[in-house]
């Protein structure tokens, strides 16, 4: 009778979320800036427009 079991593979599969952790990194952490930047962008300019028209 044969194993039921197979040995691990040693090669990173391409579907692998480790194997370019760096660049995985890297783009989230660049997309969380560039949303956090227009998000206070926009409450300043919102601040800035609502004392503008009540002054």
């Amino acid at each position: 009778m044969g194993t039921a079991i197979r040995p691990a593979s040693t090669t990173p599969a391409s579907w692998d979320a480790f194997s370019d952790a760096d660049a995985f990194v890297e783009e989230h952490l660049l997309a969380f800036v560039q949303i956090a930047f227009v998000s206070i962008l926009s409450r300043r300019l919102r601040r800035i427009d609502t004392q503008a028209a009540s002054a």
